[in-house]
């Protein structure tokens, strides 16, 4: 029969003081934010859960190329590089308020074209939580969540935050 440890802590921590061991940094805080309708109370909190997890928040925008432009807006580019160009623009000034609100939250935007719910999906691998929005609509039916949403909520890894927004 073996004697039991007469030590419990891990040999490693024997000699370190609990301040010199070093904390275990949180991973990345994902919002997946539509440029079109973002949600003030989505994006602050986005970004408060990153600043007080201290870590990166990083910033999912999926946008889909449409063919059925009015001719009245012959500026607005339809598809390719100037599209992806826009986009990216539209959500830098977006986030440059809340930018300057939390300067200790880095931030990383991605914009890609494709389905947002399977861009905020495959951006969840790897992060510490992940922040959607539902918005907040009158209905005969009762509450209910886009396809970003329940995507986030069936498929991703990690905790989810559903905030609702007007």
């Amino acid at each position: 029969m073996r004697a039991p440890p007469t030590n419990t802590f891990p040999p490693w921590t024997v000699s370190i003081s609990p301040d010199e061991i070093p904390e275990t940094p949180y991973r990345d805080v994902v919002l997946g934010l539509d440029i079109h309708h973002p949600g003030d109370e989505l994006i602050e909190f986005a970004f408060e859960s990153a600043r007080r997890c201290r870590s990166a928040l990083r910033v999912i925008h999926a946008y889909r190329v449409t063919y059925d432009q009015p001719v009245e807006e012959p500026q607005v580019p339809v598809s390719g590089p100037e599209l992806l160009a826009a986009q990216e623009r539209a959500l830098q000034a977006m986030l440059r308020p809340w930018c300057e609100k939390f300067p200790e939250v880095p931030v990383r935007e991605t914009v890609r074209e494709g389905r947002a719910a399977t861009a905020v999906v495959g951006a969840s691998a790897g992060a510490s939580l992940v922040v959607v929005g539902r918005r907040t609509r009158d209905s005969r039916l009762g509450a209910h969540i886009g396809a970003v949403t329940y995507a986030a909520l069936h498929h991703v890894r990690c905790p989810v935050a559903v905030v609702p927004h007007n």
